[in-house]
């Protein structure tokens, strides 16, 4: 049982593939521009690692105090990146407010979330303050995209 002159030609083609491809696959790793991605990857893995730090450390000392004195909130949430934050507020502490308290309300908590944010080293510009009732009905919300918007 010989081995054909066909399966010697597609044994030699398959090996050229797989090792052109093992050329371009390390080329491509190891290029500058790579090395470059990579470390860019990491920088910037670090430095959101480092925010978030000093966000938290900064969210338990100046954050926190100011949304506790402004109001009787029952609970407070970040997403993942620090820039949303929701309160919850029960519908009758909210409904008890002026429309001049509501907005004094939600410009302080704004106003320093937004300076937490930047002395974290975050974008001062990426921070979305939504107040929400028992229930997930949105109050209002703040952003700087949006302006100030209560919705009851």
């Amino acid at each position: 049982m010989g081995i054909s002159g066909r399966t010697v030609v597609v044994v030699i083609l398959i090996c050229t593939v797989i090792l052109g491809a093992a050329f371009a696959f390390y080329r491509y790793n190891t290029s500058p521009e790579a090395a470059s991605r990579r470390a860019a990857q990491i920088r910037y893995a670090k430095e959101h690692e480092l925010f978030i730090a000093r966000f938290d450390s900064l969210k338990q000392a100046r954050l926190y105090p100011t949304a506790w004195r402004a109001a009787t909130f029952t609970r407070a949430s970040l997403d993942e990146d620090r820039s949303d934050w929701t309160l919850t507020l029960g519908s009758s502490d909210w409904d008890r407010r002026s429309e001049a308290s509501k907005m004094d309300l939600i410009t302080r908590l704004h106003t320093t979330f937004r300076a937490v944010r930047a002395q974290a080293g975050g974008d001062p510009e990426d921070a979305r303050l939504v107040i929400e009732d028992d229930d997930g009905e949105i109050l209002a919300e703040c952003s700087p995209e949006t302006g100030t918007v209560i919705h009851r």
